[in-house]
């Protein structure tokens, strides 16, 4: 592999030859955006598509799928569940990989404006209700409710009266029971996808109040004898709440690139939901 210099001094890479007989698997990098633009995209590369080489020499030829620059990869902020350090880069043991509804790891450097991370929180709430939406629905075919003016069955608006989305999604697994203990042949094709997308959104729904009940601050790396430094703003959890920050250490930090991952898979579901609805009913559109 011919030498290529890392496109900014600061940028820190990884030293010493890539080593794939100690039990790892993949490489977790990131890209920090080429000069003046915050990318925050990050993926995992398996080490055998990597060239044999210096580990030195490999992040300068790492192009980011996202926005294209090449050499711009930067380490993750802190070590994860899952990760340990060695050989001064962070390795993915070989183990299941993560769930998308797992928080993400931290980005190294935060976002530069608070609207853009106040415009992604927007987006990722208006899409959860569009989830909400499509469970509700869901949950009028269950209950075998007009379909033709769900919102105004009775078990409908009990159903949106619960706040808590454990609670309707304990609604949801109940009326589901029901259902396909009268029904074999549904049972047989639809339980085990609806049993799954059950799971899913409750998973999701964590990430959602994460967002939800989250404060927009800037976050400053703090080293003893050196004056602090803001790495950027981010979506954190409040400080009342033990759940979320123990031990003065924060759950989460979120970037708008965060925010937009997590929109993006309550996107899905929402899909996945209204698909399994449609079927269920034995209503689906034609093919155009």
């Amino acid at each position: 592999m011919p030498r290529r210099r890392k496109p900014a001094h600061f940028l820190r890479y990884w030293s010493g030859p890539v080593n794939r007989n100690d039990g790892f698997k993949t490489v977790l990098v990131y890209c920090l955006g080429a000069q003046g633009y915050r990318c925050h995209h990050n993926g995992r590369l398996r080490l055998a598509d990597l060239r044999d080489g210096d580990w030195h020499d490999i992040p300068a030829h790492l192009k980011c799928a996202e926005c294209g620059a090449v050499g711009w990869v930067g380490h993750p902020a802190r070590l994860e569940r899952g990760y340990r350090f060695q050989q001064g880069h962070f390795v993915k043991k070989l183990q299941q990989e993560p769930k998308p509804s797992t928080r993400r790891p931290v980005s190294p450097t935060g976002d530069s404006s608070e609207d853009t991370i106040f415009s992604a929180v927007g987006q990722a709430l208006t899409e959860w209700e569009q989830l909400e939406n499509a469970c509700a629905q869901l949950f009028a075919v269950l209950v075998s409710a007009n379909h033709k003016r769900a919102y105004l069955a009775p078990a409908i608006r009990v159903y949106g009266t619960i706040t808590s989305a454990a609670t309707r999604q304990q609604m949801l697994v109940n009326a589901g029971k029901a259902y396909f203990s009268r029904r074999p042949a549904k049972a047989g094709q639809f339980e085990a996808e609806f049993t799954k997308l059950m799971g899913a959104y409750i998973d999701f729904a964590s990430r959602r109040n994460d967002i939800a009940h989250g404060l927009v601050q800037r976050v400053f790396l703090t080293k003893r004898g050196i004056r602090p430094a803001a790495i950027g703003l981010y979506l954190t959890p409040s400080f009342y709440n033990p759940r979320n920050f123990k031990n003065e250490q924060l759950a989460y930090l979120y970037t708008s690139s965060d925010l937009i991952f997590y929109r993006q898979e309550f996107t899905k579901l929402t899909l996945r939901v209204g698909g399994l609805k449609q079927r269920m009913h034995g209503r689906t559109r034609a093919a155009s």
